[in-house]
């Protein structure tokens, strides 16, 4: 059979999506990395993460390696799945998705620079995270795959889930910068959104949500510097205000990709 080529607004659409979020992963980089602000924001978010951080120990260090190291096993296995089945697009796209993020993570990671600009914490250049990139690719890479049945959405959700708790254990575990796992997610999210151009969007039927996303972030944001306003008076009340605030915009780039890509059905 013929396949239809997608119409003209379809694929337009998709590209927007991808620019919007490539442009977002260098605002990203250019507002915490390359700035002296940012990076003060950046690395001090270690100490209010702390609260969260410190009581779980090790824990925080196994869920990140563990729950990255799950959704691999997750994704190899659904992707083999969809061979036997023959959903030959599927698997190619899933494969696309994991491999684009993860080397384009590696490459990134290495041709970005990052300034000393003498902001103190370790110099190394973190961003963006491996361990989230690995986990949120094969995550999606997961809701291509896997088989149309009464499981599809509880393990969509909960691989999605453990890509968030990946993030945040990164964080969490001090192994990485907010902005690493930040920036992770929007690579992953743009190149998603690159594999699925043509596909279907759910953004004109969202706009409510997508506006409540942003306004998310608006918030996350101002509660990250809340609390560390607050900290300058008590700790106590201040910190757990950031560390919120911090783990709510780690997770916004899932969120993202979850109201612009019906990724819960098939397409």
């Amino acid at each position: 059979m013929t396949q239809v080529a997608a119409p003209r607004s379809t694929v337009l659409l998709s590209l927007a999506v991808v620019a919007c979020f490539a442009a977002a992963f260098a605002v990203v980089y250019a507002a915490m990395i390359l700035t002296r602000a940012g990076q003060e924001i950046d690395d001090g978010s270690f100490g209010a993460l702390g609260v969260i951080g410190i009581p779980l120990g090790a824990t925080s260090g196994v869920i990140r390696s563990g729950g990255a190291f799950l959704l691999a096993i997750g994704a190899l296995s659904a992707g083999a799945s969809a061979l036997i089945r023959r959903r030959w697009n599927d698997a190619l796209r899933a494969a696309l998705v994991v491999t684009l993020s993860t080397v384009g993570c590696e490459v990134l990671k290495t041709v970005l620079p990052r300034p000393d600009l003498h902001v103190g914490g370790y110099g190394d250049n973190t961003f963006p995270s491996g361990h989230m990139a690995v986990a949120f690719s094969a995550a999606l890479a997961v809701t291509l795959t896997f088989p149309v049945n009464r499981w599809r959405r509880l393990v969509i959700i909960t691989s999605l889930s453990l890509a968030i708790g990946t993030g945040w254990a990164s964080v969490i575990s001090f192994a990485h910068r907010p902005s690493d796992v930040i920036g992770a997610g929007l690579l992953v999210g743009a190149c998603f959104a690159a594999v699925q151009v043509g596909r279907p969007l759910v953004i004109p039927a969202l706009r409510g949500p997508l506006t409540a996303l942003a306004c998310s972030v608006a918030a996350s944001i101002a509660a990250i510097l809340f609390g560390r306003w607050l900290s300058t008076y008590t700790s106590t009340l201040g910190d757990p205000v950031e560390a919120l605030g911090w783990l709510a915009l780690c997770a916004a780039p899932v969120a993202g990709v979850l109201l612009v890509v019906p990724v819960m059905r098939r397409h």
